[in-house]
């Protein structure tokens, strides 16, 4: 057990010790100081990307890292969230240029299992020239979180929730998914407005 005094700066809201990196930026995986800004550089690539595509849905949304007040020190507790639905962004980048077809018909949309899983996910490939993004697919947490998809990666240690991107759904479906998820929050607030007016009624009986 390492004995060496830590600062408050070393936990987090809930008094958990945070994975930093030695420039202060959360780092799960102990990354090299170079390969950690490429990846937030190379994940910031994906947020643009999402942004374009939230912004053709016409629906308000939140991107954590614009109100973001940790100073990157935290895990994020969404990347993007509409409402009451937080989406989590998981971007990769193409290293050995298969090119989008491939990724479509081979890859995996690749999340940690002792990461909390959001209820949504979204896949972005950054290209090998790190020219273009493709926003590929999601997937729910409950369509992610079988025991059949975990596995593990041959250059990462851990165990994995892998699904193929063929097998997620494609990005043309998330508005109706959304939608039905919105209507039926909505119904569902209605419902308890309606069972708490009621509940005060009978107390006033």
């Amino acid at each position: 057990m390492n004995d060496q005094k830590r600062s408050c700066d070393d936990y987090d809201k809930n008094g958990n010790l945070v994975k930093l990196g030695d420039d202060r930026v959360y780092d799960r995986y102990n990354y090299p100081r170079k390969t950690r800004w490429e990846k937030v550089y190379l994940g910031e690539m994906a947020e643009e990307a999402c942004k374009e595509f939230m912004d053709t849905l016409n629906v308000e949304y939140i991107c954590y890292n614009d109100v973001r007040t940790d100073a990157f020190k935290d895990d994020d507790p969404f990347d993007f969230r509409i409402q009451d639905v937080r989406i989590d962004l998981k971007s990769s980048k193409d290293n050995r240029n298969h090119g989008l077809e491939e990724i479509l018909a081979k890859q995996h949309l690749v999340t940690p299992t002792d990461q909390t899983i959001k209820p949504v996910i979204f896949q972005a490939f950054i290209s090998n020239n790190e020219k273009e993004v493709w926003l590929s697919c999601w997937s729910t947490e409950d369509e992610l979180k079988r025991d059949e998809n975990i596995g593990y990666l041959h250059w990462q240690p851990g165990k994995y929730y892998l699904l193929k991107v063929k097998n997620c759904h494609p990005m043309k479906e998330f508005k109706s998914y959304l939608n039905t998820i919105l209507d039926y929050s909505k119904r569902l607030k209605h419902f308890h407005h309606i069972i708490r007016s009621w509940v005060g009624m009978q107390k006033k009986k």
